[in-house]
């Protein structure tokens, strides 16, 4: 959760000084902005917010919004930039607050350090733990018992452990307690997408991790990552990361 692998195009841990600020401004990518020290003034769509440690601001294309720091508790926040498939978006609300916050930290300290790094498969990397981050985050906003984020993490949880086979909603309905139709609608609800397409988004980028890392045929990969049709792989492969197999790995790898 990776849930969905959303591409992270800027991650940042930023401790601001008194007088920081950015002024009004829109942006062509998604923003997730997770406080943890100090105050900040907050303007998300003409409404003011005042920011406190646990508050989380979602900013997506088109949204004008502002940050100026308290000169007196300047802030400290995380802030990760990343493209979801034009039309799609978080299923969070634009400002929410997690009392239990910190547990979070690890996984943002993570995306941070992986996106400053920028080493061989750290691109890969950080798209995962970006999407850990974002299960985690789904997790726990489902806090009612039975709560429906609980029951799709069950099914995320079996996809993400089966990335070299096909996963079927038949299969994810009994760990889930759901009907087909209620769970479809709902992991779509949480996730952003249905299940078979996020399920086949994690395949290709196991596909991805492969072609990066072992000197294996093309063929093979798609065997290994649950595809019986090498072609449909390709077109799937190319449709995802603008490339076949075989320009991604001479592209990325080298091979």
């Amino acid at each position: 959760m990776t849930p969905c692998f959303y591409p992270v195009d800027y991650a940042v841990l930023r401790r601001t000084s008194p007088g920081w600020q950015i002024p009004t401004r829109t942006i062509k990518n998604h923003e997730l902005v997770f406080f943890l020290e100090g105050r900040m003034e907050i303007m998300l769509d003409g409404q003011q917010f005042s920011a406190r440690p646990g508050m989380l601001f979602y900013f997506q294309p088109g949204h004008p919004h502002s940050l100026q720091t308290d000169d007196e508790d300047p802030a400290l926040f995380f802030g990760l930039h990343f493209s979801p498939p034009p039309g799609e978006a978080l299923p969070l609300e634009p400002v929410t607050r997690w009392p239990d916050f910190r547990k979070f930290i690890p996984l943002m300290e993570e995306a941070v350090r992986l996106w400053n790094r920028k080493a061989y498969l750290d691109d890969w990397a950080v798209n995962l733990t970006f999407s850990q981050l974002l299960l985690e985050l789904f997790r726990e906003e489902g806090t009612a018992a039975p709560s429906v984020r609980q029951r799709i993490g069950k099914a995320l949880d079996y996809i993400h452990a089966h990335p070299d086979r096909p996963v079927t909603v038949e299969e994810l309905c009994p760990l889930t307690g759901m009907k087909k139709s209620y769970l479809i609608r709902s992991f779509q609800q949480v996730t952003g997408q249905p299940p078979i397409q996020y399920a086949i988004q994690l395949r290709l980028e196991h596909a991805r991790a492969i072609l990066l890392n072992e000197p294996v045929p093309v063929g093979e990969v798609a065997r290994r990552c649950g595809f019986r049709d090498e072609f449909y792989f390709s077109r799937m492969f190319r449709k995802r990361y603008g490339l076949s197999p075989s320009q991604f790995r001479r592209q990325e790898a080298g091979v």
